[in-house]
């Protein structure tokens, strides 16, 4: 498995076990492929997102504090277009907390047990 492949796995799999923010994505390609480039960074960080959205393996949204999850209510591309105006926003790299959380679909969930099999 090639480091990319292991950063979207990992991050899969802890959208199973979690809700998991984008920090989180950030921090795999920063340990997994060593990516030190921000825009590099960036960059993947939106097209992994954007691949997860669109074969229907992650949605996004906020956790409530009750332990709710609001999903945002947008197609593969809003939910791209509103994570990349955010973060332009923002005005820095996302950390705990900021922008947008993940959590998996019943298909993400089912290709996690592919991976576990």
């Amino acid at each position: 498995m090639n480091n990319l492949e292991k950063v979207k796995r990992d991050f899969l799999v802890e959208c199973t076990d979690d809700y998991v923010g984008l920090w989180s994505v950030i921090w795999h390609i920063k340990h997994d492929l060593k990516e030190e480039d921000s825009e590099n960074i960036r960059a993947i960080s939106v097209a992994l997102i954007r691949e997860f959205l669109e074969l229907g393996l992650i949605k996004a949204g906020n956790p409530r504090i009750t332990g709710e999850f609001v999903e945002w209510q947008l197609d593969p591309e809003g939910i791209v277009e509103r994570l990349e105006r955010e973060w332009n926003e923002l005005g820095r790299e996302p950390n705990i907390g900021d922008i947008v959380w993940f959590t998996s679909t019943k298909a993400g969930d089912a290709k996690v047990r592919e991976f576990r099999n």
